[in-house]
């Protein structure tokens, strides 16, 4: 058996803001020199018609939660409604996006929602668009490479080469802090200090505490 662990959870806009710019980190740069509330249509939609003017900063602080941008926008308004406020900017390629979300949305579909990630408590997994898409919480402006790294907990000294092409590798780790629980629970079980359940299957859920074993076969086991 692993450890039951019980922390407290570190706030994401918290872990982003325990680092701070070091001009001479490389890792210092941004992962996307986009701006969030000027280059993101939709969340200029939310920020300038949604919430009349509304700062970046403190859209952030009004959430509870962080949202995906077109998730907050699809409970606030609809797609067509965006789409002529589009078409009044100039925008006619992203207005005519708006629309085909529209019409997927309306017959039943479905669409990619690869726009701004706003962190606030807690954000889902750090993979595929994330790393490009979440904003900082004070600053209208993408993470680092840094602060990424920050949230996969990897060491403040670490160097990743090649950052813009291997970004990526970052999704592919385990966090360095569950890596570390991890190895010492097997560390714990070479030393001999387990408790051992035997002759069973075991799922172990950390979250709900609990324990569900089935007898250790072949067919239970698939």
């Amino acid at each position: 058996m692993f450890d039951w662990y019980d922390r407290p959870n570190e706030k994401i806009e918290d872990t982003i803001r325990s680092v701070k710019r070091d001009p001479e980190d490389p890792m210092s740069a941004l992962v996307n020199t986009k701006t969030p509330s000027k280059d993101d249509l939709y969340y200029r939609f939310v920020l300038e018609q949604l919430h009349n003017g509304m700062s970046h900063k403190d859209f952030v602080a009004s959430l509870e939660k962080g949202c995906n941008i077109q998730d907050y926008l699809e409970r606030h308004t609809d797609y067509e409604t965006v789409a002529k406020w589009f078409d009044s900017l100039g925008e006619t390629k992203a207005a005519a996006k708006a629309r085909r979300n529209y019409e997927k949305l309306k017959s039943g579909g479905n669409i990619m929602r690869r726009t701004s990630e706003i962190p606030a408590d807690y954000i889902g997994a750090f993979v595929g668009h994330m790393p490009i898409s979440i904003t900082h919480p004070d600053e209208d402006r993408y993470l680092t490479y840094r602060e990424c790294m920050e949230i996969m907990k990897m060491p403040r000294d670490f160097i990743m080469l090649n950052p813009k092409k291997n970004l990526n590798h970052l999704c592919q780790n385990v966090p360095v802090t569950t890596a570390m629980d991890m190895a010492y629970n097997i560390k714990r079980f070479l030393y001999g200090r387990s408790e051992m359940i035997y002759d069973d299957f075991v799922i172990q859920c950390n979250k709900s505490r609990t324990l569900q074993t089935t007898p250790n076969t072949l067919d239970k086991f698939l």
